[in-house]
């Protein structure tokens, strides 16, 4: 049996592709916790995607996206 602690799924895709709407259904299925990495973008800095990308750009948003998906993908 796998040991699900150490897997990480990244669902990729265009806005609107459906990864907000199937990603808590595949983790609930897979048995495996689902995080919004736009949402854990606005908690570490404090804005909006929307604020990062019309006060900074989208340069700022993508180092944000690098550094938190970093974090995330550094936990057990």
């Amino acid at each position: 049996m796998t040991d699900t602690r150490s897997v990480h799924l990244v669902l990729v895709g265009l806005p609107g592709a459906g990864k907000s709407t199937l990603a808590p259904r595949l983790g609930e299925r897979l048995g495996l916790p689902v995080v919004d990495l736009d949402r854990e973008i606005e908690q570490a800095s404090g804005k909006s995607v929307a604020e990062i990308f019309a006060s900074d750009g989208e340069r700022a948003f993508r180092r944000w996206e690098q550094e938190v998906t970093a974090r995330l993908a550094s936990r057990p």
